[in-house]
């Protein structure tokens, strides 16, 4: 093992130091490879892919644990498990963890603010050298280690856990704090998951994630829009979650309609950039094509005004809501802008 180096900085105090919310992972056969998959595996070096498999637990009340089981591998080969459904900011990542056998290394860990199978974070513990480490990836070459002497053992687990607070990275191990806090500014945010190392079997169990809900650039466009044009009484921003998908709402000034379906109206809006004028009792909605640096539909913004400010014609409600999504449209340059 390459020489271990100590970082120097403030030991942070644990836990998050803002408002969380908490996200326990399922560990199943639909989320691992099933329809409702949530799981992605990825994997650098030499070596058979990865068998990311469920491992019952003897205590039937218990979650299944996640094993790689593949044996058959170079010392260089990297093998990852992510949870695919989302990307983190600012985090706390615990998992427990149990190294089982390896000829060539013993080391796993948990990986997190991951870009790609080249680039990202991670804390690994090291059962041949006694040692709990933080090893940044960059490009796949993996810089220094930053580490620790712990007396790692296999067959026993471990508790992970990673507190990720803008720069600051806190690393736990069965709640001590073995090394002194970090402070990087590589990667603002990624995914999280499993890592192991060359041919080391593993476990891995209960995984959660407290983070703080990421404000995607859609929703801060909606809330910009309420606060700047003070009269409107809603605005909700149609998209595709994902290519081919039907366009939902991904942003609104009312977090109820978001994920709700849009009708064909929205679906005219966006695929042949109508605009659409409907008019109630005491509001006027106008639907208008929000469209990417091409000229070409990206969301619909479907926005409600009060009848009684504004004249109750097509023409002139349209021209009151032009300068809205004029005002969006500064900051969107294709689609996937609007999930940053």
């Amino acid at each position: 093992m390459q020489k271990l180096v100590l970082s120097l900085g403030l030991v942070l105090s644990t836990g998050l130091n803002f408002r969380a919310d908490e996200l326990r992972l399922e560990h199943s056969q639909a989320s691992l490879q099933g329809t409702e998959r949530r799981f992605e595996s990825a994997q650098t070096g030499e070596g058979d892919p990865a068998q990311w498999q469920l491992v019952e637990s003897a205590i039937k009340s218990e979650q299944p644990a996640i094993g790689q089981l593949s044996e058959n591998a170079e010392a260089d080969r990297r093998a990852m498990l992510l949870y695919a459904d989302r990307s983190f900011d600012d985090f706390e990542w615990t998992a427990s963890v149990r190294l089982l056998e390896g000829s060539k290394a013993q080391t796993a860990g948990i990986v997190f603010r991951w870009q790609d199978e080249l680039n990202y974070y991670s804390a690994r513990l090291d059962a041949s050298g006694g040692w709990l480490v933080f090893r940044k990836v960059v490009n796949g070459e993996e810089q220094e280690p930053i580490g620790n002497r712990y007396p790692v053992q296999t067959g026993k687990w471990y508790t992970l856990n990673v507190v990720c607070s803008g720069p600051q990275i806190t690393l736990r191990l069965d709640s001590e704090t073995p090394l002194p806090a970090l402070t990087d500014t590589q990667f603002n945010s990624g995914k999280i998951g499993y890592w192991t190392g060359a041919d080391t079997t593993a476990h891995f169990r209960d995984p959660v994630v407290k983070y703080r809900p990421k404000v995607i650039l859609a929703q801060r466009l909606v809330d910009r829009a309420m606060a700047h044009f003070n009269r409107l009484l809603g605005i909700s921003l149609y998209a595709r979650p994902r290519p081919g998908e039907h366009p939902t709402v991904i942003a609104s000034h009312d977090e109820k309609n978001l994920g709700k379906a849009g009708d064909e109206a929205v679906l005219d809006v966006i695929v042949r950039r109508k605009i659409y004028f409907a008019k109630q009792e005491k509001s006027l909605f106008v639907t208008l094509p929000l469209r990417d640096r091409n000229g070409e539909g990206i969301a619909a913004c479907r926005i409600e005004l009060k009848s009684r400010f504004f004249a109750a014609d097509r023409q002139s409600a349209i021209a009151r809501c032009q300068p809205v999504v004029k005002l969006m449209q500064a900051e969107v340059l294709n689609w996937s802008d609007l999930f940053q």
